[in-house]
């Protein structure tokens, strides 16, 4: 038993920093104000990273793999076999179809749809309410339906 004057050992440090990292799901409080993981809305097949956070009314199909620190927002929808890589944010109500993988660091704009077997590459930022339906490569920037490409240049001052 630890008392309050004891320093805490490694492994509980350890342990509370694992703690702190493994996915976290924001479900309603319950009577007790305990938000509880919401494990109707992720499959058993489906593998979640440590620091990974799903907002409610998210839906995570089987087979999918969610990479460390990704955030999906509140009505996300991941089909089965799909992969979002480390950093990624994917915002409200955006539905990725079967066989989608989103590269590193991406972030997906609220609204949008991407269609079965998409690759998008690292470091995307995809715009609000676009329909993605050809592979997008790396450090891209787009909007629109179906997603046009953005030329964005870069000048060091």
């Amino acid at each position: 038993l630890r008392t309050p004057e004891t320093p805490p050992s490694v492994l509980s440090v350890v342990q509370d920093v694992v703690k702190e990292r493994a996915p976290q799901f924001y479900g309603a409080p319950d009577e007790e104000g305990v938000r509880k993981p919401l494990a109707e809305d992720v499959s058993n097949s489906a593998y979640l990273s440590d620091g990974t956070v799903v907002y409610p009314m998210s839906n995570i199909d089987k087979e999918v793999f969610i990479g460390k620190g990704v955030l999906l927002n509140n009505s996300v929808t991941i089909s089965h076999n799909s992969e979002v890589q480390d950093g990624t944010y994917i915002s409200p109500g955006v539905i990725l179809s079967g066989n989608v993988k989103v590269g590193k660091g991406s972030f997906i704009g609220s609204g949008s749809v991407i269609s079965n077997n998409i690759l998008i590459g690292e470091n995307v930022h995809i715009g609000v309410g676009s329909v993605i339906t050809k592979n997008v490569s790396d450090n891209s920037w787009g909007i629109g339906n179906p997603l046009r490409l953005l030329e964005r240049t870069l000048k060091m001052c």
